[in-house]
């Protein structure tokens, strides 16, 4: 027991030299900062898997992917979700050598083994024949003794032929800038697209909203953001924004 109030402690020192009060404090701003990019880490993981010949090809041997977040220090009371952390790395790994790696990782692993049955049952239960499993995707932070483990679906690529790796290179690419350069990437309600945003505080708390409500050079080039421009810059899609979108999307 004291050696885990010691380990706290020490967390807790840790923390409150990159502007968190508390372990605690640090670990919401990191579930809120993955739930504010939720979309573009669902993306990413996608691509990874396709990348490596679609989920079908990774059944004799599970992987995991893990995404390396460094801390953005700040001190203000008032954090934005969306910019509290940034990515310095990510990669797929065979999920058995991250299980003996970390001294708990199997232990928590089995811990988790009724929540991840129930979310696969609730993905059968739609109805999608395309559905084929989940894959952990582990968060850890840089120089923190802190991690998530989020579970996302992967579904069975449907079309003639492999997704052109040139479509993967621009997910990688679009969804890394979006949770670096913090346009955070969501589907709105109502018209379904998937648009770029930013956080708002509005009546005492963080509120998304899109920079602009339909995808087109003319609306990126007047949406400020600069991280965004370079991003569509370099990607060269032209009038054909949308359409990419779309193909990012269905990954």
């Amino acid at each position: 027991m004291d050696g885990d109030k010691e380990v706290m402690q020490s967390m807790d020192a840790k923390v409150r030299r990159l502007g968190f009060q508390s372990g605690e404090a640090f670990s919401q701003a990191l579930l809120d900062f993955i739930d504010a990019h939720t979309w573009a880490f669902e993306r990413l993981t996608s691509a990874h898997v396709l990348h490596m010949g679609g989920i079908d090809a990774l059944q004799d041997s599970p992987k995991l992917i893990e995404i390396v977040l460094r801390c953005r220090p700040s001190y203000k009371v008032e954090r934005n979700p969306a910019s509290a952390f940034h990515v310095v790395g990510q990669g797929i790994h065979p999920l058995s050598a991250h299980l003996c790696r970390h001294p708990k990782a199997q232990e928590n692993w089995d811990m988790a083994a009724p929540t991840r049955e129930n979310t696969h049952n609730t993905y059968l239960k739609m109805g999608d024949p395309s559905y084929v499993c989940l894959i952990p995707v582990m968060y850890v932070v840089e120089n923190v003794s802190i991690s998530e483990m989020f579970f996302y679906p992967q579904y069975r690529w449907t079309h003639p032929t492999p997704p052109p790796r040139t479509l993967l290179s621009d997910a990688f690419a679009l969804c890394s800038s979006s949770i670096n350069d913090c346009f955070p990437l969501r589907v709105t309600q109502g018209t379904g697209s998937v648009l770029p945003g930013r956080f708002v505080r509005s009546r005492g708390r963080w509120v998304w909203e899109p920079l602009f409500l339909e995808w087109s050079q003319s609306a990126v080039a007047s949406s400020g953001h600069r991280g965004l421009q370079i991003i569509v810059a370099e990607l060269g899609a032209g009038d054909h924004l949308p359409e990419l979108i779309n193909a990012i999307s269905a990954l």
